[in-house]
């Protein structure tokens, strides 16, 4: 009776024993779990971060990349400027003094001051063109243009073939210029070059009345506030026959 006693005393200790091992393997297996949860958030946490990193790090290269690229565009900039070349004046055309219209030709008559009363008047109407180019490597927009012209000769604007031509403003200048007849004083006309770019030359077609043959100065000047300004003087040859020629001064 009393070894049947002790007997299952033994296996209740061995059952709880058993019992205890498996809670004790519970608790090891849900910890374990749990480390393993917490390590693979660390590994998602720390690869967040190192993408984070990554991406500003990127981020960061594009934002000096582009302070680079405009410190360069600056520099660029500050050294680019307009560099206006000598004005041309090309012969383009002697017209019929026929095609003159009856405006043009009083303002001729208004302009010859000197002749005698009820004196015949031969005209000869030419159509030039003066070139302006600039030669630098940044654009020289509103680029102030003069033609200076013989205050005895007239000036209008005008198309190529010299038939459509509109008045223009002309006012005194300081300039004195070689005549025929000496020298005289002048008159100008004055105009901005909205857009002057490098490499693209602005042409200005002209129409030039003269009242008598011979030699005549004219010059061609440019201005902008960027660039040196520039200026070439002009001699118009008008013959009696023949077309007329134009040369550097």
């Amino acid at each position: 009776m009393n070894v049947h006693i002790a007997r299952d005393w033994v296996d209740y200790v061995e059952a709880a024993g058993v019992l205890v091992s498996l809670l004790l393997a519970g608790g090891a297996l849900i910890y374990a779990r749990k480390s393993s949860d917490a390590a693979a958030e660390s590994a998602k946490a720390a690869a967040t971060t190192a993408a984070a990193a990554t991406q500003e790090a990127e981020q960061t290269r594009e934002l000096l990349r582009l302070a680079s690229d405009q410190h360069a565009r600056l520099v660029r900039e500050a050294t680019r400027r307009p560099v206006l070349a000598t004005p041309m004046l090309l012969f383009q055309a002697s017209i019929d003094p026929g095609q003159l219209t009856m405006a043009q030709m009083m303002s001729m008559d208004a302009l010859a001051l000197s002749d005698p009363v009820g004196k015949e008047v031969l005209l000869w109407p030419v159509v030039a063109r003066a070139l302006f180019e600039n030669i630098g490597d940044k654009p020289a927009d509103q680029t102030l243009a003069r033609f200076v012209v013989p205050v005895e000769v007239g000036l209008w604007r005008t198309s190529q073939d010299g038939e459509r031509s509109q008045n223009v403003d002309l006012h005194d200048d300081d300039l004195t210029l070689s005549v025929p007849s000496g020298h005289s004083q002048a008159h100008a006309y004055s105009w901005r070059i909205q857009h002057l770019p490098p490499g693209q030359p602005e042409a200005l077609h002209v129409l030039l009345v003269f009242r008598e043959p011979g030699d005549y100065e004219v010059e061609l000047q440019a201005q902008h506030e960027e660039a040196e300004p520039v200026g070439q003087r002009f001699v118009i040859g008008v013959p009696e026959a023949g077309p007329s020629e134009v040369e550097p001064a």
